[in-house]
């Protein structure tokens, strides 16, 4: 691998896993949050946890619908909008 390459795969790590600390800290376990996920209406979230794995699906939150009980996973980087209602 080139030296451009692996400053570039490096450089592309940091971004991931500061990604990750960003979800962590903004987005803190029993936040509720209104997200819009793939520009469908708003649902009403609870805050489970978050993806562990820098590599794969960074920044990854994991809740639950306050009003079904459904679990659902999202991304803040994507395309959903999300409004944080404070923690409960």
């Amino acid at each position: 691998m080139s030296d451009k390459m692996k400053k570039l795969a490096l450089g592309i790590e940091l971004k991931q896993k500061e990604i990750c600390l960003l979800a962590l800290n903004e987005y803190p376990v029993g936040t509720i949050v209104d997200v819009e996920i793939h520009g469908h209406q708003a649902v009403r979230i609870k805050i489970k946890g978050h993806n562990d794995n820098w590599w794969y699906g960074a920044g990854e939150i994991y809740g639950v619908n306050i009003f079904t009980g459904k679990d659902r996973k999202f991304n803040p980087i994507h395309d959903a909008t999300t409004i944080a209602t404070g923690p409960v």
